[in-house]
């Protein structure tokens, strides 16, 4: 049948050094997209300064195929689904 999705499970054996899996905290995603890749760039702001600014720190960087990067935001949409958030409206609408 055409345009039927088909569902693939792959099983992960994950491992990382101690530091890595502590993680880092972001509260905001920057995403710049250049041709087949887009660079997420997952930002904390730390430090206010002056006239209404904010210093930030990169907390982290990920080169994801803009396919894959499809894939995150579908799997997001089904787990966050249930959630009982009102969410942030980055339009402004």
């Amino acid at each position: 049948m055409a345009g039927k999705k088909t569902v693939q499970s792959i099983n992960l054996n994950l491992d990382s050094d101690p530091v890595t899996r502590k993680g880092v905290m972001a509260s905001i995603v920057l995403a710049s997209t250049d041709g087949g890749v887009t660079r997420l760039d997952f930002v904390n702001p730390d430090i206010p300064e002056d006239e209404g600014s904010m210093r930030a720190v990169l907390s982290s960087r990920v080169y994801m195929s803009n396919e894959n990067l499809l894939a995150l935001r579908d799997m997001l949409n089904t787990h966050t689904a249930t959630w009982k958030v009102e969410a942030h409206d980055a339009q402004g609408e």
